[in-house]
């Protein structure tokens, strides 16, 4: 039977920092479990093989399949996922199966189920769930007592929640079509895995765990299913590739969490793979010992979680860390040698200067040891998605997530200023600008001038009064020191 699995195309296509230009690994294992029953799989990754929703609707109607399964990966395009899919489905055979997954058709499945006409939602995990449905459909058997999924009969009916897959290495590796298309046009230049799933905190702002529910909040695999996958893709693709974890949190929990990851190093280094590999943790997983080993076994890069460095905010985001711990985490890589990069949320509705200050400060610190900073950490901004603990502390009206940031997100309007200011400033300029070299350290010019804009803001008072005015102002000034800045070094 012929399946279609459809990553659709991205708005930011032409973004430098485009969200879905890499591999769509649940996507890729999903197409493997299918293969390996024998069901004969087209993966179609939009943004990677450059698909435009012609194209796509071409490809469903010259295999006709009998169901079609579509990642919905990231909230920011869930208005245009949306649209895709009912125009797909508006222009195919309507007896085929459509089926929604991923991370936003989980959380806002009732929101999806009522604004179009598709035939289920995957809830969590689709592995399993999604074979179930592409065998029922194949022995025209009735999928409608399936559990994981959501549909809408008259009414929207949720089934029973499926469990989580205890041992990911029952799983087969996955499908590489991205990658295999990629390297044949030969601009392969990063490869993804994954050596775990969820994370054994539980952040208020994070909706991990909303997805990754009815089971264990953070599962492993083992170290040597890992590097037989990494031993697979080093003799499909050479070594000259960065291997990135994608794992939410690489390290897993308390000592057993350390003494896998020292494990997976000790075997790497042991077969002199020699392969060079980042991964993504939290700043207190940062262990100057276990770093080393890393290092020796083909650690280059480490994606930090630091997020704030105000205790308060900490805090409220449930980060359990203390900013000593992100300050330590820094100088440890630092110490290293190793490249390092942050997740940072510069501004939440509640940021006073003060609080800004102490974001600047930190800043600072990790540019001297090493941070290339990138403009956009500068007007990050939290953003609040259903699912999430901190989603029920506010009121989100006509959105499902709280994304875009006005002058009412802020409950202090100096904030206001300095976020709208800087944000107006730096798009702008890339819009003028095309592209942007990034040896010019233009993230580290433009913190300087937001700590002397939030100097300037933190003077005046907490009020409407003229603030168009003043950020217009500051726009006009920091674009022509953007413009100078550029000018004299291009």
């Amino acid at each position: 039977m012929q399946v279609i699995l459809i990553q659709p195309p991205n708005s930011n296509k032409n973004c430098e920092y485009s969200l879905s230009s890499y591999e769509n690994l649940g996507l890729e294992y999903i197409a493997a479990v299918l293969r390996q029953n024998n069901f004969k799989v087209n993966l179609l990754s939009a943004p990677a093989f450059d698909l435009n929703e012609e194209s796509i609707l071409n490809i469903c109607n010259k295999y006709n399949p009998k169901i079609i399964g579509i990642s919905m990966q990231y909230f920011s395009e869930i208005d245009q996922n949306l649209n895709f899919i009912q125009n797909l489905k508006i222009n195919i055979d309507s007896d085929i199966h459509i089926a929604v997954g991923g991370h936003v058709a989980t959380a806002l499945y009732e929101k999806i189920l009522n604004r179009i006409q598709i035939d289920s939602v995957i809830i969590g995990e689709g592995e399993k769930t999604f074979l179930d449905l592409c065998t029922r459909i194949k022995k025209d058997e009735s999928w409608l007592n399936l559990n994981g999924i959501a549909y809408k009969n008259n009414i929207i009916r949720v089934n029973q929640k499926r469990s989580l897959i205890r041992n990911l290495d029952t799983l087969p590796f996955p499908s590489r079509d991205t990658a295999d298309y990629y390297y044949d046009c030969g601009k392969l230049k990063e490869i993804y895995i994954s050596s775990s799933r969820g994370c054994f905190y539980n952040c208020s702002f994070c909706d991990i765990n909303s997805f990754y529910i009815n089971g264990d909040k953070w599962r492993g695999r083992s170290c040597e299913n890992i590097v037989n996958e990494l031993e697979f893709l080093v003799n499909r693709y050479g070594k000259e590739h960065v291997f990135c974890f994608i794992d939410d949190q690489f390290i897993g929990p308390g000592y057993q969490g350390k003494e896998r990851v020292a494990k997976f190093a000790k075997i790497l280094f042991e077969k002199r793979i020699n392969l060079s590999f980042e991964i993504t943790c939290r700043p207190d997983s940062i262990d100057k010992d276990l770093f080393l080993l890393l290092k020796k076994a083909g650690l280059k890069g480490v994606y930090v979680g630091i997020d704030n460095l105000n205790r308060d905010t900490l805090c409220l985001l449930n980060k359990r860390i203390e900013p000593k711990q992100c300050y330590d985490a820094i100088s440890i890589l630092a110490d290293l040698e190793l490249y390092f990069d942050i997740g940072f949320i510069m501004f939440c509705p509640w940021t006073c200067p003060e609080e800004l200050k102490k974001n600047i400060v930190f800043l600072e610190f990790a540019i001297k040891k090493g941070l290339n900073l990138h403009p956009n950490i500068l007007i990050s901004a939290l953003h609040v998605y259903p699912g999430t603990y901190i989603s029920s502390h506010f009121k989100v009206c006509n959105t499902d997530y709280l994304d875009i940031v006005t002058a009412e997100y802020f409950k202090d309007k100096r904030s206001w200023i300095v976020y709208k200011s800087m944000k107006e400033s730096w798009y702008s300029f890339k819009k003028e600008a095309c592209q942007i070299d990034n040896s010019l350290n233009i993230g580290n010019f433009l913190l300087k001038k937001e700590k002397l804009l939030l100097e300037k803001t933190a003077r005046q008072s907490n009020e409407n009064f003229g603030i168009d005015e003043i950020i217009n102002s500051n726009i006009k000034n920091i674009l022509f020191n953007l413009r100078e800045f550029v000018g004299g070094r291009i």
